[in-house]
C-alpha cells in the first residue's frame, strides 16, 4: 500500500473533497436517468409507460455482466496511476457523451428502431456508470483504514451528492425550459449536464493522485480466483447488500415520481420542482453533522435505523397530502425527507469499507473492486426496480400524458401519491430488518491486509 496521509488514517482536505466531487458523475447519470428519462420517454418520445419501465429495468441484465467484469479488472489492473483511477477518467468521458445521446432520440425513429436506439443508449450509460462507480467505491476501502475517517469521507460525498442532486434534479427543469422545452429542451439540458459530468470526473482523477492505494501481492494474485467462492462469507457484507437493495427501491420510487407529483398533485410548474429538490438537498447537507455524531455515539447500524424511521415517517405524510396543503409544509417535509436520506446514505456507504476489511481478513486477499462491483450492481438493480415499479403502477392505472390545460383522472393522482409516499415508506421502513443477519457476527481477527 502506498500511503499519503496521517498515521491515524486522516486524509488531506484536497483528497477528501476531490474524491467526493466524483459523485457528480454517478449521481448525475443515475438521477437524470431515473428521474427525467421515464417522463421523457412517456411524454415526449411516445413510448408507453410499461415499455419504458421495462427498457430501464432490462439494462440491469447488462449490469449483471459489466459490474463483476469491471470489478475484477480494476482489482487486477497494474498502471502507474493505480488500479482504480484510469477507470474513473474513462467512465466520466464516456458518461458525458452518452448522456447527450440518451436525451437525443431522433424524431424520425419509430417502432422497433426507436426502442433499439433507447436500449442502446441505456446500455452505454450503464457502461459509463459502472466504469466509474465500481472503482470509485473500491477506493473508499483503500484510502484509509480508519472507520471514522471513512465516515467523514462518505459525509463529504453526501455533501457533493446533495449538490449534484440539486444541479441534476433542481436546475435541470430550468435548463429544459431555457432550451425551449420539449425534445430540444431535454437535449440542451443533457449537453450542459454532460459537461458537468466530464469536469467532475477529471477533477476527481487529478485530486486523488496522492491518495493511498493498495496493490495485490503475487501471492494474492495467484489465489484471487480460487478465493472467489468465499465472496459471501462476511455476514456484515451480505446484510449490507440486502439493506441497500431494499431501501433503494423505495427511495428511487420517491425520486422518480417527484416530477409527476409536483406537476399533477401539487399542480405546480417546474420552478417548484427545483425549489422542492433544493430544500431536499439542503436537508441532506445540514444533517451530516448530526449523523456523523450518531455514528460515533451509537454505531452506524443504529444510526441507519434512526434515519430509516425519519424517512419512512415523512413518506407516509407525503401520501396523505394534496394540492391544498400549505407551501410551508411542503418545504418542511422536503427538508426532513432530505435529512433522512442523508443518514441512509452516510450510514450504509460508510459500512461498505468496514465490510470489505472483514472480508479481507477472512480471505487473505484484496478484492475491493469485486465486492464494490456487487454492491454497485445492487444499487443499480434496486434503482431500476424502483423505476420499473413506478412505470408499472402508472400503466396499471392507465396513465397518459394529458393535453395541455387538462387534468389527469383522480385514480391516477392517487397512484402517483402512493408511489411518492407509501411505496418508499414500505421499502425504507423494512430495510433495517436485514441487519438481523449481521447480529452476532464478529469481524475476523487481525488487521486487514493492506
Amino acid at each position: 500500500m502506498s500511503a499519503t496521509g496521517d498515521a491515524d488514517g486522516r486524509l488531506p482536505f484536497r483528497v477528501r473533497a476531490g474524491w467526493a466531487v466524483g459523485t457528480f458523475v454517478t449521481t448525475s447519470l443515475l438521477f437524470l436517468t431515473s428521474t427525467f428519462f421515464l417522463r421523457f420517454m412517456t411524454d415526449y418520445v411516445g413510448i408507453a409507460a410499461a415499455l419504458a419501465g421495462t427498457l430501464l429495468a432490462s439494462t440491469k441484465l447488462v449490469d449483471a455482466f459489466l459490474n463483476p467484469l469491471v470489478g475484477v479488472a480494476s482489482d487486477r489492473a497494474r498502471t502507474p496511476a493505480g488500479r482504480r483511477r484510469p477507470f474513473l477518467l474513462a467512465g466520466a468521458l464516456l458518461g458525458g457523451a452518452t448522456l447527450v445521446l440518451q436525451f437525443s432520440v431522433p424524431a424520425a425513429l419509430q417502432g422497433l428502431a426507436q426502442v433499439a436506439y433507447v436500449f442502446a443508449t441505456l446500455v452505454l450509460v450503464s457502461l459509463s456508470y459502472v466504469s466509474f462507480n465500481v472503482p470509485y467505491l473500491a477506493m473508499l476501502a483503500e484510502m484509509t483504514p480508519s472507520p471514522d475517517e471513512r465516515a467523514v469521507l462518505v459525509s463529504f460525498r453526501v455533501h457533493a451528492l446533495a449538490a449534484a442532486q440539486f444541479i441534476a434534479g433542481g436546475l435541470s427543469p430550468l435548463l429544459i425550459d431555457a432550451f425551449g422545452g420539449g425534445r430540444a429542451g431535454f437535449t440542451g439540458m443533457a449537453m450542459v449536464m454532460g459537461g458537468v459530468i466530464v469536469a467532475a470526473g477529471v477533477t476527481c482523477f487529478v485530486a486523488t493522485r496522492p491518495a493511498p492505494r493498495t496493490t495485490l501481492t503475487e501471492v494474492a494474485r495467484d489465489r484471487f480466483w480460487s478465493s472467489l467462492p468465499t465472496l459471501f462469507q462476511s455476514r456484515l457484507y451480505v446484510a449490507l447488500v440486502l439493506v441497500k437493495a431494499t431501501f433503494l427501491v423505495g427511495s428511487t420510487a420517491h425520486t422518480v415520481t417527484a416530477t409527476y407529483y409536483v406537476r399533477y398533485v401539487m399542480q405546480a410548474p417546474n420552478a417548484v420542482l427545483s425549489a422542492f429538490l433544493l430544500v431536499y438537498s439542503i436537508g441532506m447537507i445540514a444533517s451530516q453533522v448530526a449523523w456523523l455524531a450518531a455514528c460515533r455515539r451509537i454505531g452506524k447500524v443504529r444510526a441507519f435505523l434512526g434515519a430509516s424511521a425519519v424517512y419512512a415517517t415523512v413518506s407516509v405524510l407525503w401520501a396523505a397530502l394534496g394540492a391544498d396543503a400549505p407551501t410551508w409544509l411542503f418545504i418542511v417535509l422536503s427538508f426532513v425527507n432530505g435529512a433522512g436520506a442523508g443518514g441512509l446514505l452516510l450510514c450504509s456507504e460508510s459500512l461498505l469499507p468496514d465490510a470489505i476489511d472483514d472480508d479481507c481478513r477472512r480471505s487473505g486477499t484484496r478484492r475491493e473492486g469485486t465486492l464494490a462491483a456487487l454492491f454497485a450492481f445492487t444499487e443499480k438493480a434496486a434503482n431500476a426496480l424502483g423505476v420499473a415499479l413506478v412505470g408499472f403502477v402508472l400503466a396499471w392505472f392507465q396513465y397518459r400524458a394529458p393535453p395541455a390545460g387538462q387534468a389527469i383522472p383522480p385514480n391516477v393522482v392517487r397512484a402517483i401519491m402512493a408511489c411518492f409516499g407509501l411505496v418508499p415508506a414500505f421499502f425504507v421502513g423494512i430495510s433495517g430488518l436485514w441487519w438481523v443477519l449481521a447480529r452476532g457476527a464478529r469481524p475476523a481477527p487481525g488487521p486487514a491486509a493492506r
